[in-house]
């Protein structure tokens, strides 16, 4: 389970001061226990930056007040004497905003904000993380004082039970409030803290919604710009490189489409395309002619390709081979799918996947796909 409230901690960036203006938020409030002179800075923040629209100092009552101009839909906070303070959702619309809270304590939420309901529906929200937060986290501690080595499987398992359960209790809570809370800034501030690797299709639910009817928000824009970036990296984790650069890779010893044994070591001396692929395999199919053109331009140079198929039916694979032209003789497989052992060894759970080895067989790149193959041979065989 992620840390309940990371969203609080995710939000940060630069400073970029606008002078104040006169425009439609009336904002005035009261904030107990603070030294006269304190500074109040109201910021519009995104996932990417902060934006200071007004600065306040408090009076002895604890007193301050702001009129400034909002112009867009977004999420604010209140910067107390340069920490961290009290979040607010706030549009263009003419807003008298009334807050008043008895302490400092912002992390306790205990703030009223009248004049501005978006804003009281986060407020309610974060005490709602909180409280699941501090079930999840009571859970936790239980496991770990409770479970050690000695401890027998059926303990272990009843405290793994109830950290389990406090886990799954919050992600259906957080899946349900992020699919049918109305407000877009809060439900982008919610779905932060989804499980980035399991709650994807109430995010992308999310993001079609966000694109469809809010995408020129500022916040918006951001909250997408951080989905797309965390969506690369699944697609990276799911097809990602074992073997870095420079490393030499696990021996292959495979039958080929006569059952004679092959090993890719027999290719050292030449640039070799280790190529995991299957006839079923729509975008292996797609970018093997990619594949076969590279080959025909360069194995007369010392290029030549090992292709790996995670196929089970031989007459299939057999039937790509020849349909794709992948005339080249290093064909190999277990005929095991995804059962084969070779996708253990090098991690493969996506195909196509495919490596680039020098004469020595260390790896130079990984999945190079179309023209960026091309390109690489390119410079590393001279054509005359």
């Amino acid at each position: 389970m992620k840390k309940i409230i990371a969203i609080l901690f995710i939000i940060s960036g630069i400073n970029s001061c606008k002078s104040p203006s006169s425009g439609s938020l009336d904002f005035s409030g009261q904030i107990k226990g603070l030294p006269a002179g304190s500074e109040i800075i109201l910021q519009e923040i995104t996932f990417s930056n902060r934006n200071s629209l007004d600065t306040a100092d408090v009076d002895a009552q604890g007193d301050f007040s702001f009129h400034t101009n909002i112009k867009t839909l977004g999420l604010y906070q209140l910067m107390i004497n340069g920490k961290g303070g009290l979040f607010l959702v706030l549009d263009e619309k003419p807003t008298k905003l009334v807050l008043k809270t008895d302490s400092i304590a912002s992390a306790n939420y205990n703030y009223k904000a009248e004049g501005s309901p978006a804003t009281e529906q986060l407020r309610k929200f974060i005490l709602e993380m909180k409280t699941y937060g501090e079930t999840y986290g009571a859970a936790m501690k239980d496991y770990e004082s409770m479970v050690n080595d000695s401890t027998t499987d059926s303990i272990k398992n009843v405290y793994a039970s109830k950290v389990e359960i406090a886990d799954s209790n919050f992600r259906i809570f957080l899946n349900g409030y992020v699919d049918t809370v109305k407000n877009p800034i809060i439900a982008m501030f919610a779905a932060t803290n989804l499980d980035m690797k399991n709650d994807w299709g109430t995010i992308d639910k999310l993001t079609q919604r966000i694109k469809n009817e809010y995408g020129s928000l500022p916040f918006s824009q951001a909250f997408l710009s951080v989905i797309d970036e965390q969506r690369q990296k699944k697609q990276e984790d799911y097809y990602g490189q074992k073997f870095e650069n420079g490393t030499a890779l696990p021996e292959i010893v495979m039958e080929d489409i006569k059952g004679k044994t092959i090993k890719l070591s027999s290719l050292r001396g030449k640039i070799v395309l280790l190529d995991f692929w299957a006839s079923w395999c729509g975008p292996c199919r797609k970018e093997n002619p990619n594949v076969v053109a590279a080959y025909k331009k360069f194995h007369d140079k010392g290029f030549t390709v090992f292709s790996v198929s995670l196929d089970n039916d031989k007459s299939k694979w057999l039937a790509a081979i020849e349909n794709d032209g992948l005339v080249w003789n290093n064909h190999v497989s277990e005929l095991k799918g995804w059962n084969s052992q070779i996708c253990q060894t090098f991690g493969i759970r996506a195909i196509p996947q495919s490596y680039l080895l020098d004469t020595q067989g260390k790896v130079i790149a990984y999945n190079l796909r179309g023209e960026a193959l091309i390109n690489e041979l390119n410079q590393l065989i001279k054509i005359e």
